[in-house]
C-alpha cells in the first residue's frame, strides 16, 4: 500500500502536469470580409480576446479578398487575415498559455521581402518572436512560440502591402495554482480517510 507521503507527490506532479490544448480555426463564425470592427469577445469563452482594430476573417469564396488573394484556409475555407502597412493584430489572455502554434500562408505574389512576425509577451515583456519571409506562397506553414505568454502580437511587414492569412491557432493553458492544489488536497484528504 502507497503511504500518504507518495500518494502526495504522485498527485502532485500529475496535477502539475494536467494541461488545456485550445484549438481554433477561424471557421467558427461567419467571416467578417473586412465589416466591422472584426474580431473582438467571439473567443472570450476561451480566454482570449482581440483587442486591436480590424481583426478580420476571411473567406475568399464568399466575396472577401482585400489582398488575400490566393489564401484558402488550411482547415475549412476561413482565416484570420494579417496586412500592411501597420496592421497589427493583438490578442491578450485571461491566463498564461504556452506552445502556441499556428499556420501562415502568404498571398499571390508576395515576396521574399514580405514578413509575417509574431511576439510573444507575458506581462509586456517579449519572450519569443518569430518571423516568416512571404516568399513560400500560398502554402501554409506551421509556426510556434515557445515559453509562457498572455498575450500574442501579430504583424506583417514589406512592400506595401503584404497580406497574410493565419490558420488553425493553437496553445496550451498553464494550470491554476489553485486548481493544483485542490487536486493535492483532495488526493491528501483521500489518502486520509483511508486510514
Amino acid at each position: 500500500m502507497m503511504s500518504s507521503k507518495s500518494l502526495f507527490a504522485v498527485i502532485l506532479v500529475a496535477s502539475a502536469g494536467r494541461t488545456s490544448a485550445e484549438l481554433i480555426t477561424f471557421d467558427e463564425f461567419d467571416a467578417t470580409n473586412g465589416s466591422g470592427s472584426g474580431l473582438t469577445t467571439e473567443y472570450a469563452d476561451l480566454g482570449m480576446t482581440f483587442v486591436s482594430f480590424q481583426s478580420h476573417t476571411w473567406d475568399i469564396a464568399s466575396g472577401g479578398s482585400a489582398g488575400f488573394v490566393d489564401i484558402v484556409g488550411s482547415n475549412g475555407p476561413q482565416f484570420l487575415g494579417v496586412g500592411s502597412p501597420g496592421q497589427s493584430i493583438d490578442i491578450r489572455f485571461d491566463a498564461d498559455i504556452f506552445d502556441v502554434q499556428l499556420d501562415v500562408a502568404s498571398a499571390l505574389f508576395a515576396s521574399s521581402t514580405d514578413e509575417f512576425t509574431i511576439t510573444g509577451y507575458l506581462n509586456n515583456q517579449v519572450m519569443d518572436t518569430q518571423s516568416v519571409s512571404g516568399a513560400f506562397g500560398s502554402d501554409w506553414t506551421t509556426i510556434m512560440l515557445t515559453g509562457q505568454i498572455n498575450r500574442v502580437v501579430m504583424s506583417a511587414s514589406g512592400r506595401s502591402p503584404a497580406h497574410f492569412g493565419v490558420d488553425n491557432m493553437s496553445w496550451q493553458v498553464v494550470p491554476a495554482p489553485s486548481s493544483i492544489a485542490m487536486l493535492t488536497l483532495a488526493g491528501f484528504a483521500t489518502t486520509r480517510r483511508r486510514r
